[in-house]
């Protein structure tokens, strides 16, 4: 089984209710990228509202609802990107390079 393992941040927005909103928490979580799903440390990935890649560059290349369908899509990826886990609160952002 093939995986990828990264770290990536924890980026409140602006428009949070939370006393961190704009902050960047740059505590490592680690996330682990299978086949047909993805594993982060102290996340369920139930909460992921929308999984997306980006460029290193900043275009955004795909945006996804479900893991299955962004695990398939990492996958096929030669070049590395940006990826960034939408939440309620939060996102979690880091790259991959594959």
């Amino acid at each position: 089984m093939y995986t990828t393992t990264l770290t990536i941040q924890l980026i409140f927005p602006e428009n949070s209710d939370d006393t961190d909103k704009g902050k960047t928490n740059r505590i490592p979580y680690q996330c682990i990228i299978m086949p047909r799903r993805v594993e982060i440390n102290k996340i369920d990935t139930n909460e992921v509202l929308s999984f997306e890649v980006f460029d290193l560059k900043g275009e955004k290349l795909a945006s996804f609802e479900g893991e299955e369908s962004f695990c398939t899509y990492i996958f096929t990826l030669t070049q590395p990107v940006q990826i960034r886990f939408q939440l309620e609160e939060f996102e979690l952002v880091g790259n991959i390079y594959p």
